[in-house]
């Protein structure tokens, strides 16, 4: 068994997670529900399929949701009208048949938010079946199923109440009581009770004006003595006796009452005990529905597995083994034995050709860049001092020549200062793919910076010759961008070419040709790793799917059994419910029999009420006549008197309140009775 308390903030949430799991019903009774949220959870989870029920009390705090929603979806929604001061106050959820969730918690905002509230969620199996089947005795009071006219009212839901007594004095043959499957109490008369009160209605059937009459009569005979009282006493006990002794007519009479009464018990019988039954078979209809969606919700997630096994078996994993056999052949084939590749002179040729042409003109251009960045300035300054007018050009086709008469050094910077490209594009040609991208923007940025500087000396120039001042930005000098292309173009040309131009002489030596086979064969090898790796991941997920749909299996097996179980368990409840009606039934006719034998043979119980009923009649005579014949003052006297030796032989002749069985004499013309209370015999002389 699992329980747990929850209490506050952590109510609402918990709350949500168990009603998210319901797979088949959802039981709520709650008498506030304000919760837009909880609610909203009801009506998609019975729109998903769950059999959603919810019981709230019928108030006006109860109209802020729109609770016809939850009917729409196919739920049902009770409201429970208050009964005088007292109102449906019950707060407590039920979830597929197995879990119960109770306490203070009311399904509202201000519960939600600010109430110090506490629940208990259990899985006690008689504590979440007494819940339920109070749910259901709720929803059938509700239906108005739980109020079948009968001939009697019967207490079938708790509603009415005390019409039976049971009896404590003669339990095997009084009507018992039992819980039924929904756990309510039918609860019947004692059955000794109702024919008594029939037989004793008889007996108090008489004639009050006579008996007065006759204490009245007495009084006058004997002057009103109270001290022979007692005598009139017993005369009065003896006509008290002699109307048990009914002529044959009343005994039929009496007779056919208590036929009639048990008639009438027997029906109620009959009436309760096909309530019990309809209750029985709805309780087992609910719990098969149960079983057999849990069985269809099972087999469902079953054959999701199956399926997933399947396509595990007959297409990921030979998808892959198909890959692992293509790298294995791909293996096998670069580990042929290396054969150095024929040259290709058709296209080395041209592509010499090209490579050694464009490293001429990038040699020429950059060497003109630099010298012109360097001292194209200084020269235009000379010139003008000697009075004549320098030209500015992006490209300086007597750079060397000029570099010469500035010395040697600066011939050999010029010639050196080309090898800077031409050292990345080589290194390029080395790198990985994050090496090459670094590379060309290293040499981008060159090119940029070196526009920047020819295209500046070039303004700077025209400013000292004819004092045009340019205010553009750089990137918009046409200088900028000629000088740009001029060199990335050519750039980019060369660097393709050289790459080609190395890699056909690469892809004739042996030792490079290797290296680049083991290179590849060890990732193939990786990829085949990576690959097997997957494999058996899902291997082993084919597994656990396996042992999990072996766990359903056993699920359902389960389940079925329990439905196999309840298939049996019915007819047996049913005979259950009939043998004990039935027995009720014969014990209702045994106890019939027994009074009417009883009146057969003037064995009829009596009640002591009914003697002193009598013995008051009977002294309202007496004093009427005392008040007659005497002053207020001495009748008063004379009935105190008289009052007290009544009650002087009650006392002697009876102990307590019992009730008196008048046992008779065989012999027809006896004139003497005894009467016995609480095993005290009294002797009645007529």
């Amino acid at each position: 068994m699992n329980q747990k308390l929850i209490e506050g903030i952590n109510i609402f949430p918990e709350l949500i997670s168990e009603l998210e799991k319901a797979k088949s019903e959802i039981l709520v009774a709650s008498a506030w529900f304000t919760d837009f949220e909880l609610f909203n959870t009801l009506v998609r989870k019975q729109k998903e399929g769950v059999n959603v029920k919810l019981i709230i009390a019928d108030t006006e705090d109860n109209e802020r949701i729109d609770f016809s929603l939850l009917k729409k979806a196919g739920g049902a929604v009770y409201k429970v009208k208050n009964k005088g001061f007292g109102m449906m106050h019950k707060k407590y959820c039920v979830i597929d048949y197995k879990l119960a969730i109770h306490g203070s918690y009311n399904w509202t905002l201000n519960a939600k938010k600010n109430n110090q509230e506490s629940v208990i969620i259990t899985d006690h199996m008689e504590t979440v079946k007494e819940l339920r089947n109070g749910f259901i005795k709720m929803e059938m009071e509700i239906n108005g199923e739980a109020n079948t006219p009968v001939k009697k009212p019967i207490n079938l839901m708790g509603k009415i109440k005390g019409f039976f007594k049971r009896s404590d004095e003669d339990a095997s043959n009084n009507a018992e009581v039992k819980k039924n499957s929904d756990n309510y109490t039918l609860v019947y008369q004692d059955v000794d009770n109702e024919f008594e009160s029939i037989v004793s209605a008889e007996i108090k059937n008489i004639d009050r004006e006579e008996i007065r009459s006759f204490g009245k009569e007495s009084a006058k005979k004997v002057n009103g003595d109270e001290g022979i009282l007692h005598n009139s006493m017993d005369s009065l006990f003896q006509i008290f006796i002699s109307d048990i002794n009914q002529v044959e007519e009343k005994k039929k009479a009496l007779k056919a009452k208590i036929d009639s009464k048990t008639e009438e018990i027997s029906s109620n019988y009959e009436t309760d005990k096909d309530a019990k039954k309809h209750l029985k078979e709805e309780e087992y209809n609910i719990r098969m529905k149960g079983y057999n969606e849990q069985i269809s919700s099972l087999e469902g997630k079953k054959k999701l597995k199956e399926g997933r096994i399947e396509y595990i078996k007959s297409t990921i994993i030979p998808d892959l083994n198909k890959k692992i056999e293509s790298l294995r052949k791909e293996i096998a084939n670069l580990q042929v034995e290396f054969v150095k590749p024929r040259i290709k002179y058709f296209e080395l040729i041209p592509m010499l050709f090209i490579l050694l042409g464009l490293g001429i003109a990038l040699f020429l251009f950059y060497s003109s860049s630099a010298y012109i960045m360097l001292y194209a300035k200084e020269d235009a300054l000379e010139a003008l001092k000697n009075g004549i007018v320098p030209i500015a050009q992006v490209f300086n086709s007597h750079a060397i020549e000029y570099a010469s008469y500035k010395g040697g050094t600066a011939v050999f910077y010029l010639s050196v200062f080309v090898f800077i490209p031409l050292a990345v594009a080589f290194v390029v040609h080395k790198s990985n793919i994050w090496g090459k991208m670094a590379g060309i923007l290293s040499i981008v940025l060159m090119d940029i910076f070196v526009a920047y500087k020819v295209s500046d000396t070039i303004r700077n120039i025209r400013y000292l010759t004819d004092g045009t001042q340019i205010n553009d930005p750089f990137y918009t000098d046409i200088n900028f961008l000629l000088v740009f292309f001029l060199s990335a173009v050519p750039f980019v040309f060369f660097m393709i070419l050289l790459n080609n131009t190395i890699a056909i002489f690469e892809s004739r030596h042996p030792q490079v040709g290797k290296e680049r086979v083991d290179f590849q064969v060890k990732q193939y090898v990786n990829n085949i790793k990576g690959i097997e790796n997957q494999i058996e991941e899902l291997q082993e997920e084919d597994h656990l799917l396996r042992i999990n749909i072996i766990e359903i299996e056993n699920e359902i097996d389960e389940c079925k059994i329990k439905l196999a179980d309840l298939a049996l368990d019915l007819p047996k409840a049913l005979n259950a419910i009939e043998d004990s009606y039935n027995n009720k039934v014969r014990a209702l006719k045994r106890k019939a029999d027994l009074y009417k034998n009883n009146i057969d043979n003037d064995n009829i119980p009596i009640s002591i009420s009914a003697l002193k009923d009598r013995v008051s009649l009977f002294l309202e005579g007496w004093n009427e006549w005392l008040h007659e014949e005497f002053s207020v003052q001495k009748a008063k006297s004379y009935s105190d008197n008289a009052r007290k030796a009544a009650e002087v032989w009650l006392s002697e002749n009876i102990s307590n309140d019992k009730n008196l069985y008048s046992l008779k004499k065989t012999a027809h013309n006896e004139k003497d009775f005894n009467i016995v209370s609480n095993g005290h015999s009294v002797s009645v002389l007529q």
